[in-house]
């Protein structure tokens, strides 16, 4: 998921994304520069995962638990309103969907869990 800087929201709301440690697009690592902005370094994955945390006034340590060899679920605890705030990271991942078809995506696509079906669970419970 590209999309989870902030971008100007102000109130809190359910975030969840999905991220592969080794995406040469959209770089994991905070400083990184990608392919999708070249010549821009990106602000890291868990740093945009905390703000959104801060934002929704989560504790700003998350609870890591390992989904699989490939996979770590970091979730944000004690966040406002019901709001939750969860990121799967794919270690060694590339840019693609978890779960789906891995000749059709760039670097490495988990088969250890399938974000479509966790997406739907997240916002089914959101």
């Amino acid at each position: 998921m590209a999309v989870d800087f902030q971008l100007g929201c102000t109130r809190p709301i359910s975030i969840l994304a999905f991220h592969g440690t080794e995406d040469p697009l959209v770089p994991y690592q905070d400083g990184a520069v990608g392919l999708s902005l070249p010549g821009v370094k990106v602000r890291g994955t868990e740093l945009n995962m905390t703000d959104w945390a801060r934002l929704a006034h989560c504790r700003l340590v998350p609870k890591q638990t390992p989904v699989g060899s490939q996979v770590i679920r970091q979730q944000w605890p004690a966040c406002i309103d019901g709001t939750s705030v969860v990121l799967y990271s794919v270690l060694g991942g590339g840019h693609s969907w978890p779960g789906a078809d891995p000749n059709a995506s760039v670097g490495l696509t988990t088969q250890q869990i399938s974000a479509t079906s966790e997406a739907l669970v997240f916002f089914d419970r959101s």
